[in-house]
């Protein structure tokens, strides 16, 4: 038996509280004190952050010869719950570790094929441990419970590991051969035509020193009228005691991720809006707020002076090519103006000739039926005439 060394508790009671429970290897054991009493807590269900490893280790006292291990447990509930664990170290990134025994997992991609070491795919869980499907549910269970194209030919004839789990969770292989947990494969969005896992943006925002909880979210949009125009930009929340320095924070960012992955505002919050269920509630964080905040730094040398001039003749080259531009594209809209007012005092002037030419036509026309007329009319006055005669 194992007592803390400064228990004061006697020999002679722990024997008798032994033999009231009919111990008989009381004359055999040892009752010794110790030095040192060893706690181990094994955590599971959500992601792990640092603000719960923090108040794990603030409720024990480490001047009491207290050690202190914490485990972090991964396994969703139609794998039994527990799949994998790792242990979690200080200032190291949080992996779910490996599988236990009898267990399998595989990081795919969507066309089933494995995935090399930091390529993050969807996480993939075999072995005995797996559940039967969902009940009174086939279509669900078809959809997430898929036959195992790694099957040995021994399992095959076995019929063991005939199936395979789909979690919809982003992980990847690190090179110490555990998994890291990314997030949910349903929080992926696509920005300017880069699909972006929001769960590695907020793994490495949690890093950063000052930060004990995150979240990066998508939204779209909004133009003066409340319209959606379509366009997604990134905003992250992040818990710390006090405001942090948010440009600083974005370089950082920019240090490690690429440019699109990058939050476009920073929000800082006391704390994170929770279900009640405890679950974080997406839908309750604020939305950011736009300010026209002045950045302007001043150069601060030589070099940054030289980089503003080069920069100011590049700004000076692309304004007087636009007026070029669009000199040019003036002056052609005037010939072009021109050239249809031309073509347009033609047409009249052609009208006006065809006007002549008809109306000249029809006088002609006139004059020649008047004289056949009074033709008609001289030949009747001597028909008349010569009738008379006779």
């Amino acid at each position: 038996m194992l007592f803390r060394s400064n228990l004061n508790v006697s020999t002679t009671k722990i024997r008798g509280i032994l033999k009231e429970y009919n111990i008989d290897l009381v004359n055999h054991l040892s009752i010794l004190p110790i030095k040192e009493i060893y706690y181990r807590h094994i955590l599971g269900g959500e992601k792990l952050s640092s603000s719960i490893i923090s108040k794990i280790q603030n409720l024990y006292d480490r001047k009491n010869n207290i050690s202190l291990t914490i485990y972090d447990e991964y396994g969703p509930t139609e794998a039994t719950v527990g799949t994998c664990n790792s242990q979690v170290y200080p200032n190291k990134n949080r992996a779910i570790g490996k599988p236990y025994n009898n267990y399998k997992v595989y990081v795919l991609d969507k066309n089933l094929r494995p995935l090399p070491i930091g390529a993050i795919g969807e996480l993939y869980i075999g072995g005995v441990g797996l559940a039967r499907g969902y009940l009174n549910r086939p279509e669900l269970t078809a959809e997430k419970f898929i036959a195992n194209p790694f099957r040995s030919e021994l399992e095959g004839v076995e019929s063991k590991d005939t199936r395979l789990y789909k979690t919809g969770d982003l992980v990847r292989w690190l090179p110490d051969g555990n998994l890291e947990y990314i997030g949910r494969n349903d929080f992926q969005v696509k920005i300017r035509g880069y699909r972006i896992e929001l769960g590695e943006i907020e793994s490495i925002l949690s890093t950063y020193a000052g930060i004990s909880q995150s979240v990066v979210i998508a939204k779209e949009h909004v133009d003066i009228e409340g319209v959606t125009t379509g366009n997604k930009y990134l905003v992250g929340y992040y818990v710390s005691k006090v405001r942090l320095n948010e440009e600083k924070i974005i370089n950082y960012l920019g240090s490690r991720l690429p440019e699109y992955m990058i939050p476009s505002i920073l929000v800082y919050l006391e704390k994170l809006p929770l279900t009640i269920n405890g679950k974080l509630d997406r839908k309750a964080l604020p939305d950011p707020e736009f300010t026209n905040i002045d950045n302007y730094v001043a150069p601060r040398n030589e070099l940054e002076s030289q980089v503003c001039k080069i920069w100011l003749l590049v700004l000076l080259m692309m304004v007087v090519l636009m007026m070029l531009l669009l000199m040019s594209v003036l002056l052609l809209l005037s010939l072009m103006m021109l050239l249809l007012v031309l073509i347009m005092v033609m047409l009249l002037l052609l009208l006006l000739l065809m006007l002549m030419l008809l109306l000249m036509s029809v006088l002609l026309l006139l004059s020649l039926m008047m004289l056949l007329l009074v033709l008609i009319m001289v030949m009747l006055l001597l028909l008349l005439l010569w009738m008379l005669l006779s």
